[in-house]
């Protein structure tokens, strides 16, 4: 007997591990409930009661579920360059999105979603009014630098996302002429 059999002996007394039977038990459950014959009536309603909730509560939330995950997926087309933090994006078109509802991370891909341009952490912005469409707020930068893109709003929100530069670009676009361009004009 080596060491392991050994050790194995002591834990399963003297009988060898090849000796050892491991049995499947499979666990029944009855979802209707059992009913004891001395169970009142009244427990029995509480129950039935209790399940009800919980089966309502259940579809309440899967119904709520699809809405609270709705993505922020934003297809764009620019005519001229942008600029992001970063980097400038040549004119075309692209994909902006938010990996997760309430997520200040924003990535924005190519327009077949094959090239991944930019990861951004965003700040929160807030706008009094809410759109119907995708609204961007671009700074203007001088006719030989390309707009940069200040905020972005998805459709029917209010709160959006406000692209972090570093602070001296930032407080120059606070100097500079803002526009802010709503999808479809």
């Amino acid at each position: 007997m080596n060491a392991s059999q050994l050790a194995a002996s002591a834990a399963f007394g003297d009988a060898p591990i090849s000796d050892l039977r491991i049995e499947f038990v499979p666990l029944h459950v009855s979802l209707n409930g059992s009913k004891k014959k001395n169970q009142p009536k009244e427990d029995r309603g509480k129950m039935m009661n209790r399940k009800l909730f919980v089966v309502v509560l259940a579809l309440a939330f899967l119904t709520a579920l699809p809405a609270a995950r709705a993505s922020e997926d934003t297809k764009l087309t620019f005519s001229r360059s942008v600029q992001i933090p970063g980097r400038v994006l040549a004119a075309g078109t692209y994909w902006f999105i938010v990996e997760n509802p309430g997520s200040k991370v924003v990535r924005i891909f190519s327009e077949d979603r094959s090239t991944l341009y930019a990861t951004i952490l965003t700040a929160s912005a807030e706008n009094q009014e809410r759109a119907d469409q995708t609204s961007i707020t671009f700074a203007g930068q001088g006719a030989m630098h390309p707009q940069a893109i200040v905020t972005w709003f998805y459709p029917g929100r209010t709160i959006g996302h406000q692209f972090v530069y570093p602070k001296q670009q930032e407080k120059e676009f606070a100097k500079n002429q803002q526009q802010t361009v709503v999808a479809g004009d």
